[in-house]
């Protein structure tokens, strides 16, 4: 039986004044962040796309290397835990695809 509703839970990494000001907006808009959150992903998913055309502003944030860093790790984590979790798939490329970057970046 498939479970349809079941909820989980995601981390994301974002600029704490992006993260302000989108709280500000949900607020304005009678909603809360997640709820804003959770409907972009429906809609993502739905449409198979990005629910909205990405504009020239898109790039207004330069990330610092150490947030690239946390957010690559972040990433690793995450696709290491899904081959875990799904057998078959090449965990151990993922760590040696880490490894690359660490050795190209230093």
């Amino acid at each position: 039986m498939q479970e349809t509703n079941k909820k989980v839970s995601f981390t994301i990494r974002v600029n704490a004044q992006t993260k302000k000001k989108a709280d500000q907006v949900a607020e304005s808009l009678g909603i809360s962040l997640t709820a804003a959150i959770n409907m972009f992903v429906e809609q993502f998913a739905r449409e198979k796309g990005m629910p909205f055309t990405p504009t020239a502003n898109l790039h207004e944030h330069t990330y610092s290397e150490a947030e690239l860093e946390l957010m690559f790790v972040d990433l690793l984590k995450q696709r290491v835990k899904n081959a875990i979790d799904q057998p078959g798939l090449p965990g151990a490329d993922l760590t040696a695809r880490y490894v690359q970057h660490r050795t190209e970046r230093d």
